[in-house]
């Protein structure tokens, strides 16, 4: 679990769970939903109002992450997965 913080009020939270059965919750009600290719795997992007959700699985590797950020650009959000190196 790591969580940024930056003076103005934004933050990222990552979360990676590591587990075969984790389940992923994210709360979609009045939210924007949208399919994005992250590390070449299928996700959802979960937009509201200013803060963006990323969340994935890796069935083979057998892990969930979840990525919630406010206080940046929808492109900062999917940069920050696509840069995540999971061992």
């Amino acid at each position: 679990y790591y969580y940024f913080t930056e003076p103005g009020g934004g933050y990222i939270d990552i979360t990676l769970l590591l587990s075969s059965n984790s389940v992923g919750v994210i709360d979609t009600e009045d939210a924007a939903v949208e399919d994005v290719t992250v590390q070449g795997m299928q996700t959802k992007l979960v937009t509201r109002s200013d803060e963006y959700s990323i969340v994935w699985a890796d069935v083979e590797r057998s892990y969930l992450l979840t990525i919630t950020a406010s206080g940046i650009e929808k492109e900062d959000i999917i940069r920050v997965a696509e840069e995540l190196i999971i061992n």
